[in-house]
């Protein structure tokens, strides 16, 4: 069956109290944002006045924290120079692993010497004796 517009007619909604009490539920009233925030609770926020009298002084107050602290295209150039010369992580753990390799020779040849001069000591004092 097909309805046109016409045929249909045009309810008034209404909300029962179950609907009204719901709503009370879910959604503050009037009443619970009476004492919410009251005028003297709101003075501590700046207002338009206030931003404009010190919205130049906290652009220069940023703009002195960007200069302490952040680098410039010039200075962030001079470091690059600067570290272009040091050896990258695979060089420098390639030339570690070489010295410490050396370093170990060494000592092992140490230990290796002191016992052939503890042993030639001995063969001294035999021989003088």
């Amino acid at each position: 069956m097909v309805t046109s517009k016409k045929q249909i007619k045009k309810e008034k909604r209404t909300l029962t109290q179950a609907d009204i009490d719901a709503l009370k539920g879910t959604f503050a009233t009037k009443d619970d944002l009476k004492n919410f925030a009251t005028k003297d609770d709101l003075k501590v926020f700046a207002t338009k006045g206030d931003l404009k009298e010190t919205g130049k002084e906290i652009i220069q107050l940023i703009f002195e924290y960007i200069d302490k602290r952040c680098a410039t295209k010039d200075e962030l150039a001079d470091l690059q120079e600067q570290i272009s010369h040091l050896p990258t992580k695979e060089e420098f753990y390639s030339y570690m692993d070489k010295l410490m390799g050396e370093v170990q020779t060494s000592r092992d040849e140490q230990t290796i010497l002191g016992h052939q001069v503890s042993t030639l000591a001995d063969r001294v004092n035999e021989l003088e004796n």
